[in-house]
């Protein structure tokens, strides 16, 4: 029994909403925000200082993009659920936790045995998902702490957006937006709050109207966002409206790259490496603490932090990571396919 499982965002790719067959570029977009943010942007913490000058501001936008492209998807994927009844809800929150708190939940406790996120309230707020409403937030794993909150809140936003054209909606949203920046600026909450929840309801709201690929299928809307977004990058405007407007037209620029790429042979590779994502972006911290602690003592003999050699990274820390990352998902898989046979 053949059960597809591997979700960052945390749904199988398979339509299951009404449009036919396996959304590729999904995968690539999925798999091009998620290895930027672990091999580019977290990786970069453990190599040789060396590297820390190639580290720019204009790199960490893309990451930003990332984040907020990872967001969309996750509400897009989402809209499948329809939330007529409670049961329905109870069903959507039931699938949320074996399909995905789990796994959460045993990332945030291996990394609080290994020092890297400190204090038992922290890994309290982070299991409850409320890390980003009562600060600190921990590191790498707000963002699915975030994503928590989000999950609980699906079936009441969808309800809602049931009642309304995708105009009103936006409207809707963008007077949330404003109401979570207020709340961000007055109050100790995280302060990428308001363009997360922004752009994970309107993921939703995409996926019920099939909107994406209305935009998708027109590639000069492609050219003119990535020409805007690369625009936005290299003149470091720093206003709150273009910080906003920089991550969410880089998101859709990284959809359009994704789209653009996705001939059938990387397709299917986007489709292996998109099955362990989810594994990866929860586990990859834990992979590069041991890996790195083998290189500076064993290997590299540094014995300094933020020392290991880019070739080792390369050779080993990646594609290790990444096998890791599978062979996890695929034994959670393998566990859930024989619990659900007994039932």
């Amino acid at each position: 029994m053949n059960l597809h499982f591997s979700v960052i965002i945390f749904e199988n790719m398979n339509d299951e909403n009404g449009r036919n067959g396996r959304v590729g570029y999904f995968d690539t977009a999925r798999v091009i925000s998620i290895y930027w943010i672990v091999y580019i942007t977290h990786l970069r913490n453990y190599l040789d200082e060396s590297i820390e000058a190639y580290w720019s501001d204009e790199l960490f936008d893309i990451t930003r993009s990332c984040v907020t492209l990872l967001m969309f998807i996750s509400g897009y994927l989402l809209s499948k659920y329809k939330f007529n009844k409670i049961q329905d809800a109870v069903f959507f929150y039931k699938r949320r936790f074996i399909r995905f708190y789990i796994l959460f939940a045993i990332s945030a406790l291996t990394l609080y045995l290994m020092n890297f996120n400190e204090g038992l309230g922290l890994l309290v707020t982070t299991l409850l998902g409320i890390s980003s409403y009562m600060p600190p937030q921990p590191g790498t794993l707000w963002f699915i702490s975030m994503l928590m909150s989000f999950y609980l809140l699906t079936p009441l936003i969808s309800k809602i957006f049931n009642y309304f054209n995708t105009p009103c909606c936006i409207v809707i949203l963008l007077t949330l937006t404003v109401v979570f920046i207020f709340l961000e600026k007055n109050f100790p909450i995280d302060n990428r709050l308001h363009i997360n929840f922004f752009t994970f309801s309107l993921g939703l709201k995409f996926g019920e109207a099939n909107y994406l690929n209305k935009i998708i299928s027109k590639p000069l809307i492609g050219v003119i966002a990535i020409f805007i977004y690369l625009s936005l990058i290299l003149l470091r405007l720093t206003s709150n409206i273009v910080y906003n407007f920089d991550v969410i037209i880089g998101g859709l620029s990284l959809f359009y790259v994704s789209k653009w790429i996705s001939i059938s042979s990387i397709t299917k590779i986007m489709a292996i490496l998109s099955y362990g994502s989810m594994a990866l972006y929860l586990y990859h911290r834990q992979c590069f603490i041991i890996e790195d602690y083998m290189y500076r003592h064993y290997i590299g003999m540094t014995g300094c932090y933020g020392s290991t050699s880019l070739w080792f990274a390369i050779a080993i820390i990646i594609p290790s990571s990444i096998c890791i990352a599978y062979f996890i998902q695929k034994m959670y898989d393998k566990v859930l396919c024989t619990y659900k046979t007994n039932q």
